[in-house]
């Protein structure tokens, strides 16, 4: 995983940067989507047998409408 600098998503649609905040336990990337949503991704920084545990969270707004969701994740760095 990396350590220090800047991070982005490439998604189907391009490139993206992400706000990050880091704590001595978990990243938190956080990204803005073009129409004002929130998406959050909380990644552990202390890997199981190599996999690190995450959380994805979706907080959009469509047609005046909250519409959540939220995944749990394992990842590996690569």
């Amino acid at each position: 995983m990396q350590t220090s600098g800047d991070y982005v998503m490439i998604g189907n649609l391009g490139m993206t940067e992400l706000a990050t905040i880091r704590v001595d336990f978990a990243l938190q990337l956080i990204e803005r989507t073009p129409i004002g949503n929130v998406n959050l991704t909380t990644i552990l920084l202390s890997p199981v047998d190599g996999v690190y545990q995450a959380v994805h969270s979706r907080h959009s707004v469509i047609l005046d409408g909250l519409v959540p969701s939220q995944t749990l994740l394992a990842c590996r760095a690569r």
